[in-house]
């Protein structure tokens, strides 16, 4: 008996694996019913945390830390922040498309936090599987150590220095 072929179904998430600060090696298995010929597959990335990110830490380097913010003492700005729209957070970019269920993802962000996602075609259509596991790429080793130094200002307020080491 033979069916007629159909969408793909059963596209499980794939498995980012670590290797070193800038490469992560991602594996997928075929969808438990693949439902037609011709199976090919798309690889998507999306960048969900990057804390070592320079522009991050761009504004100055003297800062006081009270309820919870950081501001920059000579402006009086926020400048240590996490925004989801800066350097494409949160949004998925194609980073493969072919028929094999692996890809080796080089040239990462140091100490970077990503998520994957695989999309299973067909000649019938499509399914995009959950996202991955968060998987981090390693931390680097700064070439010499920061200075950092804390002074209490008041009893909720302390003032914090540093020197940004000279490689993230």
């Amino acid at each position: 008996m033979t069916t007629d072929p159909t969408l793909p179904s059963g596209q499980e998430a794939p498995v980012p694996t670590p290797i070193s600060d800038s490469y992560i090696s991602v594996l997928w298995r075929p969808p438990i019913r693949p439902n037609g010929p011709n199976l090919r597959y798309e690889l998507a990335r999306s960048k969900i945390r990057q804390p070592l990110d320079r522009e991050l830490f761009s504004c100055a380097k003297r800062f006081i830390a009270s309820s919870g913010f950081l501001h920059d003492t000579s402006t009086g700005t926020v400048c240590f922040r996490f925004s989801a729209s800066a350097n494409n957070f949160n949004t998925w970019s194609s980073i493969y498309t072919g028929s094999d269920t692996y890809f080796d993802d080089r040239g990462l962000t140091i100490f970077t936090t990503y998520q994957y996602r695989v999309t299973v075609y067909n000649d019938f259509g499509q399914v995009t599987s959950a996202a991955s596991e968060e998987v981090t790429t390693f931390g680097g080793v700064p070439t010499k150590a920061p200075t950092v130094e804390a002074t209490v200002v008041d009893h909720v307020t302390i003032e914090v220095t540093w020197e940004t080491p000279s490689k993230l």
